[in-house]
């Protein structure tokens, strides 16, 4: 925050406004200015722009307040603005996390273990055919689907389902399962699943969800 009586006395700030123009253009943070005059006139829009144009490239960060009212209010605003952009610069991770733990939650058993059944119904595949990719009997599967001994062989599975997160539309996963991808050589992810790729899938699910689909 900077106070004066007056724009006229901003305008003569010189080599100290210089300064203040680089420090805000060079923050990595959203950095505002409040500039707090003293006398309750409001400003011309071109006195303003006369301010303004001692701040090359940081205009935009900064605010006027006239009188005491004005800056209080000015100041608040300035801070709820920096919050707000802040957030943007950082969004929460947990928020992120809790996307793709609700994404996963469908493959998941009572004892929150992956199961067979429940990833089936997700991909929208028979269970007895994933138990069989999975080099697992019907009777195993039925007796305990969410075997302890079946979660590694489960945890792509969980991976692909991690797209859910951000394809929220109804159907849209099964949709992009069945589409044909230009990542897949234009095979669907769900032909490579079931051809027992579905590692590749994983990988790319992963790419596309980082930013970086191979």
């Amino acid at each position: 925050m900077l106070r004066a009586p007056a724009l006229q006395e901003i305008e003569g700030g010189g080599g100290r406004l210089s300064t203040l123009a680089a420090h805000l253009r060079a923050a990595p943070h959203p950095v505002r200015l409040v500039l707090g005059l003293m006398n309750d006139r409001k400003a011309s829009s071109e006195e303003i722009f006369r301010v303004l144009r001692l701040f090359p490239g940081a205009a935009s960060r900064v605010e006027f307040a006239h009188g005491e009212h004005d800056l209080e209010e000015s100041v608040r605003e300035s801070l709820a603005k920096y919050r707000a952009e802040d957030m943007e610069r950082h969004p929460d991770p947990l928020a992120e996390a809790r996307e793709v733990i609700e994404a996963v939650r469908p493959l998941l058993s009572g004892r929150g273990l992956l199961s067979v059944k429940a990833v089936a119904g997700t991909f929208g595949v028979p269970w007895t055919r994933l138990a069989s990719s999975l080099g697992t009997t019907k009777q195993a599967v039925n007796k305990t689907p969410d075997a302890a001994a079946l979660q590694s062989a489960l945890r792509p599975y969980e991976r692909v389902a991690r797209l859910r997160a951000v394809l929220t539309r109804e159907g849209g996963f099964q949709a992009w399962l069945n589409r044909p991808n230009p990542h897949l050589d234009d095979h669907t992810p769900l032909e490579l699943i079931e051809n027992g790729r579905v590692e590749v899938v994983a990988d790319l699910v992963e790419g596309m969800l980082t930013g970086t689909p191979t």
